[in-house]
């Protein structure tokens, strides 16, 4: 009677659990057709930043379940890491075949040199970078937390959360909730970027100069820390 109790309830929340996956997956697609309906000439951007929708989508949902749990609609804890892993795993896999199934290997044999040239300097350059980041900014995960933004920058925050779950698959680590939370300042400083894809055919020397003040400006906040602290040190204070 005991064990036929349980494995009602466990039926029950995984039945719940893909239902709020699958409300959080219609969520992030109605929002990218809004935007892209609202920016026609972005839709492609905005199609790119999916995971970022998707997160608002989820960020929304768990708002509405806590409310109805104060409500005393919901009376069980339904959501567990165990049935988050297991839902994440199947949606991981299905975005891996996707990812693949959408190469087009006509675009690659008619742009390869170019292609070659800017993912080899792409390459060169976001390891580095991210190994600096790494090691400077968060010595007690570095690995972790490097293979989630070099995932990211070569790919989507997917690919990061793919790369992380290598040597991470328990998510023990900061690093992926660094890569959930970092989308909603992402949301106000990234936008801008967005807009600059329609500006960079038209002015792109233009485009060039506003992306080097905007690092410029965005690696003096991020190393403050750092920064400021050897300020304070040679002045003395």
């Amino acid at each position: 009677m005991k064990r036929g109790l349980l494995k009602y309830i466990y039926s029950e929340a995984l039945v719940l659990e893909n239902s709020t996956r699958f409300a959080e997956l219609e969520n992030a697609y109605l929002l990218m057709l809004a935007l892209g309906a609202i920016l026609p000439g972005l839709r492609s951007v905005v199609y790119g930043f999916n995971f970022l929708l998707g997160v608002m989508a989820a960020t929304l949902i768990k708002a509405v379940m806590q409310l109805l749990k104060k409500m005393g609609a919901i009376k069980r804890q339904y959501t567990n890491n165990f049935l988050l892993t297991r839902a994440s795993n199947f949606f991981f896999d299905i975005m891996v075949v996707a990812g693949i199934a959408a190469i087009r290997l006509s675009i690659l044999k008619q742009y390869w040199g170019i292609i070659l040239i800017l993912g080899i300097s792409g390459l060169v350059a976001t390891y580095a970078y991210n190994r600096i980041t790494a090691r400077t900014l968060f010595p007690d995960y570095a690995e972790e937390q490097f293979l989630t933004m070099f995932g990211m920058l070569t790919g989507t925050a997917s690919t990061g959360v793919i790369l992380l779950r290598e040597i991470d698959g328990s998510f023990k680590t900061p690093a992926a909730d660094n890569l959930v939370y970092q989308n909603f300042p992402a949301i106000v400083f990234g936008f801008p970027m967005m807009l600059l894809a329609a500006l960079a055919p038209e002015k792109p020397a233009l485009t060039l100069g506003i992306l080097v003040v905007f690092f410029a400006a965005m690696n003096l906040i991020l190393f403050r820390s750092k920064i400021f602290r050897k300020g304070r040190r040679n002045s003395g204070i």
